[in-house]
């Protein structure tokens, strides 16, 4: 009787601790194909010149930390006038998309803060700005076809 009582508590003991991970699903979501969502953007809406940032770039100016990602697009308006921005970032992890979205809706934010009294059409379509996330890719959409832009990348 003890024997067998020995040898449930170890099957159960077995069970727990398979069940236990170092992760949890939405880390291993596979990344999204940023360059093809990207290229079909590019296709499908009319922007003004874009400069893409490289990572340095990234980091400096919207304060992307490069360990929190695994891949990235991130073009802003060449035109000053504009306020056109497109991010494309396979995050790292999903608590690393979480921070990205965070950052991104902070940027949102920033970017109507400096053009709300400066110019109020930029400032409408700020307003109308995506913030987006599917698995661990995080996209944000600044531009008058937003809308259009959340299609192709939600897909």
């Amino acid at each position: 009787m003890k024997k067998i009582c020995m040898l449930a508590l170890i099957f159960t003991a077995i069970c727990l601790f398979a069940g236990c991970g170092s992760g949890n699903a939405s880390d291993t979501v596979s990344d999204t194909d940023i360059d093809a969502v990207y290229s079909e953007i590019t296709k499908s809406v009319e922007l003004p010149e874009m400069v893409t940032l490289d990572e340095d770039r990234q980091f400096d100016y919207m304060g992307l930390d490069p360990e929190l990602i695994s891949s990235s697009i991130v073009a802003i308006s060449g035109d000053s006038i504009r306020a056109d921005e497109i991010w494309l970032i396979n995050a790292a992890d999903s608590s690393s998309a979480e921070k990205i979205a965070s950052l991104a809706s902070s940027r949102v934010e920033q970017r109507a803060n400096e053009y709300k009294n400066y110019n109020a059409e930029v400032y409408a379509v700020i307003q109308e700005a995506k913030v987006l996330q599917r698995g661990n890719c995080v996209a944000l959409f600044i531009s008058p076809d937003a809308e259009t832009m959340e299609n192709i990348f939600m897909g």
